[in-house]
């Protein structure tokens, strides 16, 4: 008996869907305040600090009068803080074949460049996320090559305030981010003292004890996590000794789930929710160059410091189609503002 082993007509199965597993969030452009639309590509704002205690100088004799040269004027304590939006552009299309005749599974015939939308506009929200947190983008103007840039989170909480000599576009000294509020300690040496000191450095400027939103790479986020199993290492005259740590769980008997988590860190001077963020990295290696995901560093957020101010959300434009398919494109104008760079902090860690 033959076995016929080919079936030439033989009718394929095909599942009517497409598996996309990338489901990676945007937390900071979610939980960022959206303020007032932009009305310029250029935008200020303006932050303030009080004077410092006055010692013995606070009392005076009685009777003494008031005098011009006394008074201090209140706006030695006020400046502008600047940055730029920045354009993000993301375009589509398909064949007139694709998008009239062609049947894809998990599409349907006719809905390519519908899909094809619905994804570009998770790409641009995912570029927004890119470059406000980016670890290296420094605010620029158009210069009709490259477009206008914002200046991320990361320039604008520096002990020099950023600066670029070309833009002037420093923060001002009174409201740069305190040294001690920027940690670079390697993630596999970082301990809870570490952690402390960038609570007790915020503490310094603020005086409010508050809970901080940290959005932190991977690799930071298991740096916390690792709080409760490091071990320890003791030198001695000549030789090193290293020490296992002994680490007790409190479980129900029953309980058949093994959790070794860290999502909150509660310190003397405040506590940070850990929010793990993928788009924490480098975005101006180079002209165009994609984003360089940098895990081991975050950022301490006070949400009323941080905002994004958009100059247009971003809208689906139908472009012209001269035949060849349908075509699209996506626009959007989002500039970011840090109220006081001062109240702020970061892990800067390179490993």
């Amino acid at each position: 008996m033959l076995l016929e082993r080919t079936q030439a007509i033989k009718r394929e199965e095909l599942a009517d869907y497409i598996s996309l597993v990338d489901a990676k969030a945007t937390p900071f452009i979610t939980m960022a305040t959206k303020e007032k639309d932009l009305g310029n590509t250029f935008f200020k704002w303006s932050a303030a600090s009080y004077n410092a205690p006055l010692g013995t100088a606070s009392s005076v004799p009685d009777g003494t009068n008031v005098t011009t040269s006394d008074g201090t004027h209140s706006t030695t304590n006020r400046s502008e803080l600047v940055n730029y939006g920045q354009t993000f552009r993301r375009s589509t299309g398909v064949g007139f074949l694709a998008q009239g005749i062609s049947d894809v599974a998990g599409v349907g015939k006719g809905n390519e460049i519908q899909w094809q939308v619905a994804k570009r506009m998770v790409e641009i929200k995912r570029d927004m996320e890119a470059a406000f947190l980016s670890t290296d983008q420094n605010m620029r103007a158009d210069n009709g090559s490259v477009g206008y840039t914002t200046k991320g989170l990361s320039e604008f909480l520096e002990t020099d305030g950023g600066p670029d000599a070309t833009l002037g576009n420093a923060v001002p000294a009174l409201f740069r981010t305190p040294s001690a509020s920027i940690n670079n300690t390697a993630t596999p040496s970082l301990t809870d003292t570490n952690i402390q000191a960038v609570l007790t450095s915020i503490y310094g400027v603020t005086g409010t004890v508050q809970t901080y939103d940290l959005l932190c790479g991977t690799t930071l986020k298991r740096a916390f996590t690792n709080l409760t199993q490091a071990g320890s290492t003791t030198t001695g005259a000549t030789n090193v000794y290293t020490q296992q740590s002994v680490r007790t769980f409190n479980q129900e008997l029953g309980d058949t789930v093994y959790r070794n988590s860290i999502g909150i860190f509660e310190g003397d001077f405040g506590t940070l929710n850990l929010v793990p963020d993928n788009f924490i990295g480098t975005t101006t290696t180079s002209s165009g160059a994609n984003l360089v995901v940098q895990p081991t560093k975050g950022y301490v957020l006070d949400w009323d410091l941080v905002a994004v101010r958009y100059g247009m959300m971003p809208v689906v434009k139908d472009l012209p189609d001269s035949g060849g398919g349908p075509l699209k494109v996506i626009n959007a104008f989002a500039g970011l503002v840090v109220k006081n760079p001062s109240g702020l902090g970061k892990f800067v860690a390179t490993s």
